[in-house]
């Protein structure tokens, strides 16, 4: 069951796909949503040490200056952003569980290294809502990256726009990993509420594909679900752009997949789907698990 989604937020406009996901999947899930904050001192933006060796030049207390009153309009802002959603999507503010089906959520406000306080908060929540991006402010990629490693939780990527919904059709990109059977798993829940299924697979190994592919369409009908199977024609360098061109036939508004189907040191030589998603390669949700 996913009832915990951690969503960490920046304060700024690229929030606003954040949020949107967030609001899609927790009313799918009836699930309670953690927003994170972390605020950095200025100080360590700029790498003084505690000592003030840095500081002894008369322009650095004007510059720190800016920086805290810049740091504390962005948190401000953040958290008005947060409330302003909170009351346009009807969202109770519950820091305890209001009852089985109902949306909540809380405000969780930090200071220090984002990367920390979202790892450590992903454990305490069952899913991350991660923002795509190869740039940008607390260091995008190098988050999911660290997430997917060392969070324990799945992630949910989400697109540049706000998805409609994630509740209609949920493609699932098959391949016989460990990754990917934990991805199904985590998807659980977004399957439950899913109007279709489909598992995607790329025929890399003829006949044994196919069974792969069937096989586990086979072992969610046991869950009760009406899934179909579809094997793919591999293209020479163009697995992933194979797999998002079939999930975008069928109107998918989820994926969901394994996350470094390869080691990662192939991966980042040859660059794979994992990362291609996670450097917003996709204008869709995509749920990945490790």
């Amino acid at each position: 069951m996913i009832k915990t989604i951690l969503m960490p937020v920046l304060g700024d406009e690229t929030d606003k796909p954040v949020y949107g996901t967030a609001a899609a999947a927790a009313r799918v899930l009836g699930a309670h949503l953690e927003v994170l904050f972390v605020s950095i001192k200025p100080s360590e933006l700029l790498g003084i040490s505690e000592s003030g060796d840095f500081a002894t030049g008369p322009i650095l207390p004007d510059v720190l200056g800016k920086m805290e009153r810049a740091e504390e309009a962005r948190t401000v802002e953040a958290h008005h952003f947060f409330k302003r959603f909170c009351e346009r999507e009807r969202i109770a503010l519950h820091d305890v569980p209001p009852g089985p089906h109902a949306i909540s959520a809380e405000w969780r406000e930090e200071q220090g290294d984002p990367i920390a306080h979202v790892i450590g908060r992903m454990r305490y929540n069952d899913l991350l809502i991660a923002r795509s991006g190869g740039e940008g402010p607390g260091k995008v990629a190098t988050l999911n990256e660290v997430a997917l490693a060392r969070g324990g939780r799945p992630i949910l990527v989400v697109p540049s726009r706000p998805p409609a919904g994630i509740d209609g059709t949920v493609a699932i990109a098959w391949k016989e990993t460990p990754e990917a059977a934990r991805a199904v798993s985590a998807a659980m829940p977004f399957l439950a509420g899913a109007d279709r299924i489909v598992v995607l697979n790329i025929n890399e190994g003829g006949r044994a594909s196919v069974k792969s592919v069937d096989d586990v369409a086979r072992q969610l009908r046991w869950h009760r679900f009406d899934v179909e199977a579809h094997c793919l024609a591999p293209e020479a360098g163009r697995v992933a752009q194979t797999l998002l061109d079939a999930a975008h036939k069928l109107r998918a508004g989820l994926l969901v997949m394994g996350a470094y189907s390869h080691s990662r040191i192939r991966e980042m030589i040859l660059g794979g789907l994992t990362r291609h998603v996670l450097r917003g390669g996709v204008d869709l949700p995509v749920l990945l698990s490790h």
